[in-house]
């Protein structure tokens, strides 16, 4: 299984705060997103413009985890 890079990281955290789910343009660069399937943290499902991307179980775990790693004590 490949490894969360930074942008990954942020990328989960940035769709959880917009409620667990984003729209993507089909047109737009989906190489992250792709690495979010990759992961099992998101799943992909496309129409004619836009791509949704839905966060898994897994995404919303990790998400929260990265949260609370990166709060201040």
């Amino acid at each position: 299984m490949p490894r969360p890079e930074e942008q990954d990281k942020q990328l989960i955290m940035d769709i959880h705060a917009f409620g667990g789910s984003m729209r993507v343009a089909v047109d737009a660069p989906l190489n992250s997103f792709k690495r979010l399937e990759d992961l099992g943290w998101a799943e992909g499902r496309a129409t004619k413009k836009a791509v949704l991307y839905t966060l898994t179980r897994a995404g919303i775990r990790a998400a929260k985890q990265l949260r609370q790693m990166r709060r201040p004590a």
